[in-house]
């Protein structure tokens, strides 16, 4: 089954394996398309719709924890960082409390949000966790959680679990997945063992498919050589999902050396591997320089898969060349419907002041809501002072819940100087009940600097009425929060009067207020992933908490 239930298949980024109880009623919506707070656009899940694209790239798209003190700053509000001791002495006993909770959902939360401490004394309770929980759910996500911490501390408590056969393939997989996260010495001396094509050989397809992704987790592309060697290899000429996993790994490591052997598979006969390879040149694309960006140019316009050339498109942009700029500025307006979205995307990361105009002149002559947002986002990408009146006015006149977030987060990128959005979107978030205004549209309060509103929010947290609507404002301040918001979210979390869902809402948002990098590891996981090629069980990694 190709990609079709990703929303089946993988439940689980930002919260989304949180099952409401069955006494909450979730908004009726058509088969298939989503209503829970960290689950995604509120439609149809489509690989090549722009609004899923960014649902799997948005941490690093937005980077979050450079703007928003910047913005906090530019509005003459304090920004208060979480501090370790904050981390020790008032998270971390509320955390180990949590892991005694009857509920799964809220224990799940808990292990998860330890690991992102990032303290020493936080990796005993997570290792506990993942040897003894009841639950195999549990258990499992601890072990990825050990992973997540970044720790070398975990390393051999990894590698144990990694090299027992008696365990089942999902845990193993787990172990070298979090492995490729800590990405130490140690850690790349178990994957580099792993990655031997007779080792790789003896695996299940489940273990194969594991290890050859985690190889591309490790910062800097240290295990490039390895990889390079494997596709040349037996195993991967007649293992076309092998060779798929190979190019992302090789994209996700970001070594120039990598580009002529990704550039080949984007050739390949197997179109999985052809839409891996077209991903993997957009994690690549900083170091693609001029002669490949012109080829890719001829590619994105020729190629007959409409995922290649969407992934092309955005490799171009983020490629910052002359030969890409020449390209995506003249076409966009007469571009392919398909392809605009994601062709003005391309200019939004492109960052020049002349990918302005482009933009313009197309939101003038679209009325496509879902075209409408993508070219807001670029142009808050751009932070482009011609762009905030038209993109003011449609967000006023915008109901529409999915674009009204969109425009909600597009007007925080800018960050008017003349009026007062703030106030007007602080409006919005306390009259919506949209799931999807109130996560984007939170985000979009934190960039304009707004910390007075936010707190405003975080206090009113428990008078929410609506449980989804609590949940969704739980998890979006934890996203764009600084130190004030620790004792309402910590509050939240350990009422026992309160919604398990809503607790574990709450918990997610303390490990994402209290995870100090720049980008936090789900977006590693996640960002420049092929949605539509089908990778099986390592969905749960691409969506992962």
């Amino acid at each position: 089954m190709p990609l079709l239930l990703l929303v089946v298949a993988t439940l689980w980024i930002h919260g989304g394996q949180y099952q409401p109880p069955p006494d909450i009623t979730l908004p009726e919506l058509p088969e298939g398309v989503l209503a829970q707070p960290g689950f995604g656009p509120l439609q149809r899940f489509d690989p090549q719709a722009w609004e899923w694209w960014f649902e799997f790239n948005q941490e690093a798209v937005l980077d979050l924890r450079a703007r928003l003190p910047a913005r906090a700053a530019r509005r003459g509000a304090a920004w208060q960082p979480v501090t370790d001791d904050d981390r020790l002495r008032l998270v971390m006993p509320r955390l180990v409390e949590a892991l005694r909770d009857r509920n799964r959902d809220v224990r799940a939360a808990a292990t998860m949000a330890l690991a992102r401490l990032r303290i020493p004394d936080a990796l005993g309770p997570v290792a506990i966790v993942a040897e003894s929980d009841r639950d195999l759910f549990v258990r499992t996500l601890a072990v990825l959680a050990l992973g997540f911490s970044g720790r070398a501390e975990a390393v051999e408590t990894l590698s144990r679990l990694y090299a027992d056969t008696d365990l089942s393939e999902e845990v193993r997989s787990h172990a070298i997945v979090g492995l490729g996260l800590i990405g130490d010495a140690a850690a790349l001396g178990v994957i580099s063992g792993a990655l031997d094509e007779k080792a790789l050989a003896k695996q299940g397809n489940v273990l194969q498919a594991s290890v050859v992704y985690a190889a591309g987790l490790p910062r800097d592309g240290p295990l490039t050589t390895e990889l390079l060697q494997l596709i040349g290899s037996h195993l991967l000429r007649r293992e076309a999902q092998l060779r798929a996993l190979a190019a992302v790994a090789l994209g996700q490591g970001g070594r120039p050396e990598a580009v002529p052997a990704v550039q080949a598979l984007l050739s390949d006969d197997d179109s999985q591997v052809r839409r891996s390879a077209a991903m993997a040149l957009e994690a690549l694309a900083p170091v693609l320089g001029e002669d490949v960006a012109a080829a890719l140019v001829e590619r994105a316009d020729d190629d007959n898969d409409l995922a290649v050339r969407l992934a092309l498109l955005r490799a171009l942009g983020r490629s910052r060349t002359t030969a890409a700029r020449e390209y995506l500025r003249p076409s966009l307006v007469d571009a392919r419907y398909l392809h605009q979205a994601h062709q003005a995307l391309a200019l939004g990361f492109d960052g020049e002041a002349a990918d302005v105009a482009p933009l313009l002149e197309l939101l003038e002559s679209t009325r496509e809501p879902s075209l409408r947002s993508a070219i807001a986002i670029a142009l808050g990408l751009l932070e482009a002072d011609d762009a905030v009146e038209p993109i003011v006015a449609l967000w006023e006149r915008e109901q529409a819940p999915l674009p009204r977030g969109y425009l909600s987060l597009a007007v925080g990128l800018l960050d008017p100087r003349q009026g007062d959005a703030a106030v007007r979107l602080d409006e919005i978030l306390r009259d919506t009940h949209d799931i999807e205004v109130i996560r984007l549209g939170t985000l979009g309060l934190g960039l304009l600097g707004a910390r007075d509103r936010l707190d405003a929010l975080a206090a009113e947290l428990p008078a929410v009425p609506g449980v989804i609507e609590r949940a969704a404002r739980a998890f979006a301040l934890g996203q764009v929060g600084d130190r004030r918001m620790l004792g309402p979210l910590l509050d939240l979390a350990g009422d026992p009067e309160e919604q398990p869902y809503v607790r574990a809402y709450a918990l997610q948002a303390l490990a994402d207020l209290c995870d100090p990098r720049p980008l936090p590891p789900h977006g590693r996981l996640s960002r420049h992933v092929a949605l539509d090629h089908d990778v099986g069980f390592l969905f749960e990694f691409y969506r992962t908490l």
